[in-house]
């Protein structure tokens, strides 16, 4: 979970894989409380290679999708940083932050599905 102010510009939520057997294609969908959040910026980590779809700001839940295609990027790593603007009208509370993707939208250099368990953040406004 992330702490944050209600106004506040800018609070990041990364987007990370632990203990990853290896994946060559990943597509999540991020959903978020927009009567309360604003995305402003997705930041890719552009260190593992392969390609990004730009993902469409006005949707929600937002579409992250990345892809090597080539070989499998293992271990543990950062997918994205997504940046969020706090609306002045927000009220205080939490707010998740809630990761989802289709089985067959995350996948191995065999095409192989890879399937994981997901930890949904928040982000807490006080």
């Amino acid at each position: 979970s992330q702490n944050a102010h209600v106004g506040e510009k800018n609070v990041l939520i990364t987007v990370a894989l632990k203990n990853n057997p290896g994946v060559t294609s990943m597509l999540l969908r991020l959903k978020y409380d927009d009567s309360a959040l604003m995305l402003n910026k997705i930041f890719y980590n552009e260190d593992i290679g392969g390609n990004y779809v730009p993902s469409k700001y006005g949707d929600n839940p937002v579409v992250l999708y990345w892809v090597d295609g080539l070989e499998n990027k293992t271990n543990d790593w950062i997918f994205v940083t997504v940046s969020f603007d706090v609306l002045s009208t927000a009220k205080k509370g939490e707010y998740d932050l809630i990761l989802s993707y289709d089985a067959d939208d995350v996948f191995d250099v065999d095409e192989k599905n890879v399937h994981f368990e997901i930890i949904n953040g928040k982000i807490v406004l006080s």
